[in-house]
C-alpha cells in the first residue's frame, strides 16, 4: 500500500554564498553550498543519507516531527516523514514524500500521536542500485503483563528494494511473535553488510536489568531466531551506534557496535557467529556518549578499516586544573595506533556526527568529516585528511554554518557523487532550523612533477660549447615534466603556473637562463603531460677555489587562479603548491685542485651502544662531525636499512646546522658549505615503526636483540677516510603499560537515627547499613593496556578515615575479581600481587571499609571522611606495547566518600515505669483538685433573684390567637 501523500507544502530553497572566515579552504566549495528548507518544528534534516539508484544519487532526508494525517478522520500527528530529492547543479527537485504507518501490531491511533519517530535513522546501501532503510525506533506495541497492558516501543523500519518506495515492513514482532519486551527502540541505529546481502538493525534497551542487542534481516531471506544478538556485556543502550566495513585481513568483514553507558565498541565478525567478540575497545569516560555516531573509514589504505567513536561531550583538562567539554573522536587503528581528535569550542558538540567522505581530495586515502552541531554560529563540520601515516589530525577545511542554520551538523552524509563530477560531495543536516545543506566537491586534479633535472648531471666547466652572449660558455638544459594523473571529467586542460628558480638561496647566482636571468615565471596549458626544456648557461668558475659544485634548481608548480568553467560547473583546485628539487654536479676536468677544495668529513661517537623504549615515538644517537682541510661541499649523511627506525631530522646542540633527511635515508645539512675545522656535537632522530620492532625482537632468540646502526658521512670531493663510517647497536627495551581507574558512584548519603539512639537500616548502591554496621566499597580496575601480557604487578591499597572517634572498629579487605590465588583479608596497608595479567585484559580490586559498631556514640562529628589510595606496580613485565595515554608503570588513583549523618536532636528519655507513676501521680493530683473546687460550690447553679414586692407580674408569652397581624 503507498504511503498516504502529505500535506501541500513550500520548498524554500536558498543558494547560499557563505563569505566566513575559515581556518583552511580545499575542494569542498563553501561558496557553492545550497540550502533545503523543511516545515517549520519537523526536526527536517535530523538525519540525512545519499542512496545510488543505478547513475543518479538521491538526497534522502528525515523529518521525524513532521506532521501527518493519522487516517480514519483521527486528525494529524508528528509521526514523520521522509524526503527524496534529485540535484542538478545549483537547483534541488523533490521526487517523493514518504510516509508510515506500522503494520506489524496494532497501527494504534493513539501510538501514532504520540510520536513514532520516523526518519529518526536512515540508512542506505553501498551498491549500485543499494537498499534504503528508514526507521520509526518509537513505534509502539501492546504487552501483557498478567491483566496489565503496556505500550512498549520495539520500532519498525520501512526497508525499499529495487527503487519501489512502497517498501516492506522490518519489525522484529513480525519475526519473533514470542520475543519479550526486553528489546526496544530497534532501528535506532541501522548499517548494512557486505555487499548491502543483509541489514542490522541496533535496538538500544534502556530496561535497567536488560541489554542492548543487535538484530540481523538477510535481505534475501527473512529474519533468523539466531541472529539475535547482544553486542554488550553488562550495559544498556548497547547498539546504539553502529558501523561496518573491513576489520580483518584477507578482506575479511564485520561490524562495530557501540556500548553507550560504558564508552565502549564491540567489534564483531559477520563471518562468524554475531555473539564472537574480536575486539573490546574503551574510548571514553562516563556520560560523554562515546559512540552515537560511529564510522568506518580506511584512511591509512592499508585495506582495513579505522573505526571513529564520537563522543559529543568529550572532555580534556583545562589551564585550571579542570575539565572543559569541547567533544572528541578517537579513531581506532588496525595496526594499534589510535588518533584523538578535540573539538574548538566549549560545549560545541563537537562528534554530534561522524562519517566516512571517501577520497574527497583525489590522493588515494579516505578522508573524515566530523559534526560539532553547536559551534560558535550555529554549527561546524570539520574535514581531516587522510594519508599513508594515518589520520592527519589537523583539520584541512572547517565548513561553517549558512546564514539562519541551527543545528548545522547534527547529521552528515557522504561518499557519494551528486553532481556527477567525479568527487563524493557532502550533505549536512541543520535540524534545529529544519533545514539540510549539500555542498559539493570541486576537482582535484593529481599533478606530479615526473622529472625535473639537468642534462647532463654533471658538468665540466672547461668545456665551452655555445656561443652567447658575445663569449664562448658551457651550456646545458633543464628539463621539467609535469603529469596529471586523476582529473575526472576535464572540460579543457588545465593551466598551471610554473616558477623556476636557479641556485635558489644564494646571494651570487652562477647558472643562469639564456636572457642572462636566473628566474622565471609563466602559465603552461597541460592535458594529461607537460614538458618543457629551459636553457641555461653556467659562469666560468674554473679559477676559483671555492666554488660550490652543486647548484640547485627549484621548480613551483600551482593552478593559474584566472579560469574559467561552464554555468554550474566548479573550478579545479591542489591543496597547496608542488614544489621540486635537483642538482648539478660542476666539475673541473682533471684539475680538480684549482676547481674544488679537498675536504675530509670524520664521525665520531663516544657511546656506540644506545637504548631506547619500543612504543615510544622516536629514537635518538648522538655523534660528533668534524671537518678538516678544505671546505665540505654538499655535506650529508647517508643511513643504511635498519629495521624498524627510520631516520627523520637532526640537530646541532653547538651549532645553527641541522639536517634534513629524504627519502628517509639521506640526511642532508641545511648548508652547503661547513668550512674546515668546525667542529658539531649532532642528534639524529629516528621515527620507530612499533609493529616492525615487535616482529624482529619476537623472531629473535636472543635476550637482548640488537639492531645495527649503519651511517656514512660524504661530501664532493671527500677524501672517504675511514672514521666517516659509524655504526651504533640499538637495545630496545619494553616498556609495559597499565592502567588504573578508580570508580565510586555514590558521594555521600544522610543517615537519620530515629531515637537518637538506635542504628539506621539504609542501603544504597556501594554504600549499606544494616544494623549497626556499615560498609562502603571502592571499586578500581587495573588494565594492561599494552599488547603482551606482564607476569606481575605489586598492588598496595591503604585508606584513610575521619569522623569516627575509635578508628580501630574500621577493617580493610581487598579482594579481586576474578580472585587471585591466596588472596583473601588484610589490613591496611593491604598488599597484595597480581600475576599474568594477559594483554588488552582488566582486574577488578575491591576495598571494602567495614564498621562492626556504628551508632550515634560513636560519632566524632557529622560526617565521615573515607580516603582510599591504591598503587600499581608492574615487577616483571614480559613484553612491549604501543603509546598509550596512560604510560606509567606506577600509578596511583585515590578515591574519597562523605558519609554525612543527621542525627536527632533530641535527647534521651526516662524509662517507661518512671513515665507511668508520674502519669498515675498527675491523676491523682487532678482527682484531688476536682474535689476541692466542688466542696466550695464551684460547681453549683445559681437562682435569679425573686421580684420586689409591689411590682407587676411579668408579661407571659401571647398565645397564637392573641398575635395581632401588623400589615
Amino acid at each position: 500500500m503507498p504511503p498516504p501523500s502529505g500535506p501541500p507544502r513550500t520548498l524554500q530553497l536558498l543558494s547560499c554564498f557563505l563569505l566566513v572566515s575559515i581556518a583552511w579552504t580545499f575542494n569542498i566549495q563553501a561558496d557553492s553550498a545550497l540550502v533545503i528548507k523543511g516545515e517549520a518544528g519537523s526536526r527536517f534534516g535530523y538525519d540525512v543519507a545519499l542512496w545510488t539508484q543505478g547513475e543518479e544519487n538521491r538526497l534522502v532526508i528525515g523529518a521525524p516531527a513532521d506532521l501527518v494525517d493519522t487516517g480514519e478522520g483521527e486528525g494529524q500527528a508528528r509521526s514523520g516523514r521522509v524526503f527524496i530529492y534529485q540535484q542538478k547543479e545549483n537547483y534541488v527537485k523533490n521526487l517523493k514524500n514518504i510516509t508510515f504507518i506500522p503494520v506489524h501490531g496494532e497501527a494504534d491511533p493513539a501510538g501514532m500521536q504520540h510520536g513514532i519517530g520516523f526518519g529518526t535513522k536512515i540508512a542506505a546501501g553501498v551498491t549500485d542500485r543499494s537498499p534504503l532503510l528508514m526507521c520509526a525506533p518509537r513505534t509502539s506495541f501492546f504487552y501483557k503483563r498478567g491483566t496489565a497492558e503496556s505500550r512498549v516501543p520495539i520500532g519498525e523500519c520501512l526497508l525499499v528494494l529495487d527503487g519501489d518506495v512502497t517498501g516492506k515492513h522490518v519489525s522484529p514482532k513480525g519475526a519473533f511473535e514470542d520475543l519479550s519486551d526486553a528489546v526496544q527502540y530497534c532501528g535506532f541505529s541501522a548499517v548494512f553488510g557486505k555487499n548491502d546481502s543483509a541489514v542490522f538493525l541496533g535496538c538500544p534497551s534502556i530496561i535497567k536489568e536488560n541489554q542492548g542487542h543487535i538484530l540481523e534481516y538477510d535481505l534475501h531471506a527473512k529474519w533468523a531466531k539466531e541472529n539475535l544478538t547482544r553486542a554488550c556485556e553488562r550495559t544498556t543502550e548497547g547498539g546504539w551506534g553502529l558501523a561496518e566495513g573491513t576489520w580483518l585481513p584477507k578482506g575479511g568483514r564485520g561490524l562495530v557496535a557501540a556500548c553507550g553507558n560504558l564508552g565502549k565498541v564491540v567489534r564483531l565478525d559477520e563471518a562468524l557467529a554475531l555473539e564472537t567478540k574480536l575486539q573490546e575497545r574503551a574510548t571514553s569516560r562516563l556520560g560523554e556518549m562515546a559512540g552515537s555516531s560511529l564510522a568506518a573509514c580506511d584512511v591509512d589504505g592499508d585495506g582495513r578499516d579505522e573505526v571513529a567513536v564520537a563522543a559529543p561531550f568529550g572532555r580534556v583538562p583545562d589551564a585550571f586544573g579542570s575539565y572543559k567539554e569541547v567533544g572528541r573522536v578517537t579513531v581506532l587503528g588496525a595496526k594499534g595506533y589510535n588518533v584523538t581528535l578535540h573539538g574548538h569550542s566549549a560545549f560545541g558538540r563537537f562528534g554530534s556526527s561522524v562519517v566516512c567522505l571517501g577520497d574527497v581530495n583525489n590522493d588515494s586515502f579516505s578522508d573524515l568529516a566530523v559534526g560539532a552541531s553547536e559551534h560558535p554560529g550555529g554549527g561546524a563540520v570539520f574535514v581531516f585528511l587522510g594519508s599513508s601515516e594515518g589520520l592527519v589530525p589537523t583539520p584541512s577545511q572547517i565548513l561553517l554554518a549558512p546564514p539562519n542554520v541551527t543545528g548545522f551538523g547534527f547529521s552528515l552524509a557522504g561518499g557519494r557523487d551528486i553532481d556527477g563530477n567525479g568527487y563524493p560531495d557532502v550533505l549536512v543536516g541543520a535540524p534545529l532550523s529544519d533545514s539540510a545543506v549539500t555542498f559539493r566537491a570541486a576537482p582535484v586534479p593529481k599533478l606530479r612533477v615526473s622529472t625535473f633535472r639537468f642534462d647532463p648531471p654533471a658538468v665540466d666547466l672547461r668545456q665551452k660549447d655555445c656561443d652567447l652572449l658575445g663569449g664562448r660558455l658551457n651550456c646545458f638544459r633543464l628539463l621539467l615534466e609535469v603529469r596529471d594523473e586523476g582529473g575526472h571529467h576535464r572540460e579543457r586542460p588545465l593551466k598551471l603556473r610554473v616558477k623556476v628558480n636557479l641556485d635558489s638561496g644564494r646571494r651570487r647566482k652562477r647558472i643562469h637562463f639564456y636572457d642572462n636571468t636566473s628566474s622565471v615565471d609563466m602559465s603552461l596549458d597541460i592535458s594529461g603531460n607537460l614538458s618543457k626544456v629551459f636553457d641555461v648557461y653556467a659562469e666560468d668558475l674554473a679559477n676559483e677555489t671555492d666554488a660550490i659544485p652543486g647548484p640547485i634548481a627549484i621548480v613551483n608548480v600551482s593552478l593559474e587562479p584566472h579560469r574559467s568553467v561552464s554555468k554550474g560547473g566548479l573550478l579545479p583546485v591542489i591543496g597547496k603548491p608542488i614544489i621540486n628539487a635537483t642538482s648539478l654536479i660542476l666539475q673541473c676536468g682533471n684539475d680538480t685542485n684549482n676547481c674544488v677544495a679537498v675536504t675530509d668529513m670524520a664521525f665520531f661517537a663516544e657511546e656506540r651502544e644506545i637504548n631506547f623504549t619500543v612504543g615510544e615515538r622516536y629514537a635518538s644517537v648522538e655523534f660528533n662531525v668534524t671537518v678538516t682541510g678544505g671546505n665540505a661541499y654538499d655535506p650529508y649523511i647517508s643511513v643504511m636499512d635498519t629495521v624498524g627506525l627510520t631516520a627523520q631530522m637532526g640537530r646541532s646542540s653547538n651549532s645553527p646546522i641541522s639536517l634534513d633527511c629524504f627519502r628517509r635515508r639521506r640526511c642532508k645539512f641545511t648548508t652547503m658549505k661547513i668550512r674546515p675545522g668546525t667542529e658539531m656535537i649532532m642528534m639524529l632522530r629516528f621515527e620507530q615503526d612499533v609493529e616492525a620492532l615487535l616482529d624482529f625482537m619476537n623472531q629473535t632468540s636472543v635476550v637482548l636483540p640488537s639492531i645495527h646502526l649503519d651511517m656514512a658521512g660524504m661530501c664532493v670531493n671527500d677524501k672517504n677516510a675511514s672514521n666517516d663510517f659509524l655504526t651504533f647497536k640499538m637495545f630496545p627495551k619494553l616498556r609495559p603499560v597499565l592502567s588504573l581507574v578508580g570508580e565510586n558512584e555514590d558521594e555521600s548519603i544522610s543517615i537519620t537515627f530515629a531515637d537518637g539512639k538506635g542504628a539506621a537500616r539504609v542501603e544504597k548502591n556501594d554504600i549499606s547499613f544494616d544494623d549497626e554496621n556499615f560498609t562502603v566499597t571502592h571499586n578500581y580496575t587495573l588494565r594492561n593496556v599494552g599488547l603482551f601480557p606482564i607476569q606481575k604487578i605489586a598492588v598496595t591499597c591503604s585508606g584513610k578515615i575521619t569522623g569516627i572517634e575509635n578508628e580501630t572498629l574500621t577493617e580493610y579487605f581487598l579482594s579481586f575479581d576474578p580472585p587471585p590465588e591466596e588472596s583473601g583479608t588484610c589490613e591496611a596497608p593491604c598488599i597484595s600481587e597480581v600475576y599474568n595479567l594477559a594483554a588488552e585484559k582488566m582486574v577488578k580490586i575491591v576495598l571494602i571499609f567495614a564498621n562492626k559498631e556504628l551508632n550515634q556514640q560513636h560519632l566524632g562529628q557529622h560526617s565521615i571522611n573515607l580516603t582510599s589510595t591504591c598503587r600499581a606496580k608492574v615487577i616483571s613485565p614480559s613484553g612491549a606495547t604501543v603509546v598509550s595515554e596512560v604510560s606509567d608503570v606506577d600509578q596511583t588513583v585515590t578515591l574519597t566518600t562523605y558519609v554525612i549523618f543527621i542525627v536527632s536532636e533530641g535527647k534521651a528519655g526516662p524509662d517507661s515505669w518512671v513515665i507511668a507513676l508520674a502519669a498515675l501521680g498527675g491523676c491523682f493530683l487532678l482527682a484531688l483538685l476536682v474535689l476541692a473546687l466542688y466542696k466550695l460550690g464551684f460547681f453549683k447553679r445559681k437562682l435569679p433573684p425573686a421580684p420586689p414586692q409591689g411590682s407587676p407580674a411579668p408579661p407571659t408569652p401571647a398565645t397564637e390567637s392573641e398575635v395581632e397581624e401588623i400589615s
